[in-house]
Formats: C-alpha cells, sequence, structure tokens
C-alpha cells in the first residue's frame, strides 16, 4: 500500500519496511518472540518498481514475473535461536504442509523437503476479483532458468534475469499443461465477463497509521500541470 501511495521507487520501498517493522512492534511489544515456539513469516510475491514496470510495456510484459515477483521466502524462527537461515532449495508450496508436521512431530523442519528439479507457477495481470483468481501467467523455475509463458507468448531468462529467448519450448509447455491450469485456461478466459474493481481499498497501513492517498493525490495533480505548462 504504501508503494501504492507513494510510487514504486527505492524511497517508497523503505517506507515500506519501516511500515511492516512498525507493524511486527506492534506484535512483540505484547508477546516476547520467545513466547512462540516457531514464527513464520511467508511471502507471497515481490514487486517491481516503475522503471522495471515501463521496461516490460516496451520490451516484453512477460519480464514482470521474473525472479523478484516469482521468488516467494519463508522466514522461519523457533524459540531462543539467535541466528538467522538461508534455504535456496526450490521450494513450493506443497512444501509448507510438511514443514508444519516436520514441527509438529520435532524434526528439523527441512528434512524431507524435496529437491525439486523444478517449481511451476501461475500468476494474474492485474488484482481484479473475478469467480476465481485470473491466471493467465504461467512459469517453470529450475536451476539454472526461467521460462514464462503467456497464452500468446514465451520469453526464457536465466536466474539473474538476463535474457534468453522468446521461443516457446514445447517441452516445458508440456510440463505446464500437466502441472497448471494452462491447458484449459485459453478458451475459458475468452469467455469471461468484465471483471469487478477491487471491492475496497482500506485507509490504513496494517500498524494503524493513516495513508498518504491525498499526498498521492496531490503528486498526481502536480505531474498533470507540469505537464500542461511544461
Amino acid at each position: 500500500m504504501v508503494l501504492d501511495d507513494l510510487g514504486y521507487n527505492k524511497i517508497s520501498e523503505k517506507i515500506g519496511y519501516k511500515k511492516i517493522i512498525s507493524s511486527l512492534n506492534i506484535i512483540f511489544k505484547k508477546y516476547q518472540p520467545d513466547e512462540f515456539d516457531h514464527i513464520i513469516i511467508f511471502s507471497d510475491h515481490g514487486f517491481k518498481y516503475t522503471r522495471e514496470i515501463n521496461f516490460s510495456k516496451i520490451n516484453n510484459k512477460l519480464y514482470l514475473y521474473n525472479e523478484d515477483r516469482a521468488n516467494c521466502f519463508l522466514f522461519h524462527r523457533e524459540k531462543d535461536q539467535k541466528y538467522l537461515d538461508f534455504e535456496n532449495k526450490l521450494i513450493s508450496l506443497a512444501d509448507i504442509q510438511k514443514i508444519y508436521i516436520n514441527i509438529l512431530e520435532k524434526k528439523d523442519i527441512r528434512k524431507n523437503l524435496k529437491n525439486r528439479k523444478y517449481v511451476c507457477f501461475e500468476d494474474h495481470l492485474d488484482f481484479r476479483y473475478s469467480n476465481f483468481m485470473q491466471t493467465e501467467i504461467f512459469g517453470l523455475i529450475n536451476k539454472k532458468n526461467i521460462y514464462i509463458r503467456s497464452f500468446d507468448k514465451a520469453l526464457t531468462l536465466d536466474r539473474n534475469g538476463k535474457f534468453i529467448s522468446n521461443n516457446v519450448s514445447e517441452e516445458l509447455d508440456t510440463i505446464l499443461k500437466s502441472e497448471t491450469t494452462f491447458a484449459k485456461k485459453l478458451e475459458y478466459f475468452k469467455k469471461l465477463p468484465p471483471q469487478q474493481g477491487i471491492v475496497f481499498k482500506p485507509n490504513y497501513y496494517s500498524d494503524g497509521s493513516k495513508r498518504f492517498i491525498k499526498f498521492r493525490y496531490f503528486l498526481q495533480k502536480l505531474k498533470s500541470l507540469m505537464k500542461r505548462f511544461g
């Protein structure tokens, strides 16, 4: 929401981090971290700076779905833990259940997690609501590359985001068709009715402080005047 209000740039990102810290502080002022046996924080996707969004508009919209957005992270802290652990395996949402089971069985949370050859994902072009989430972007990540697919285009990048190819891979398409909804979505989406907008926009950040909505409106007006009299 901070990025929505102030723009997708590094300054807004830093303010957003402060809002996250502020929100966590509200919790941990009431409860000490060691009151919990385990703390798990999960991120479902990343974001893009405005310059990256503009780059994708000019070059290829599929750049929006590279490692920055598709790479989720899981933060886990055990009671009395004094250090941070980093896990860089290809982990799927399917592993979350196994992590919980390992916790309940008092095992290492990484035990028996699959070291996958690849992970598939589905994503959407916007955040509007329909009968279900409108996933029109599909992808596959392996140890070396990330393959991103829409219904009419493909993009292959290396894991650092460098361009490799725009060619469609029949082999990888076959995997996407078997493990995602890629195969059956094309005809369905042609028949979808116009989608509704977001149900509501909250006026406060998660830490209870007021959003910068008016400031965003002022910036938009200022930019409009500058273009007009430019």
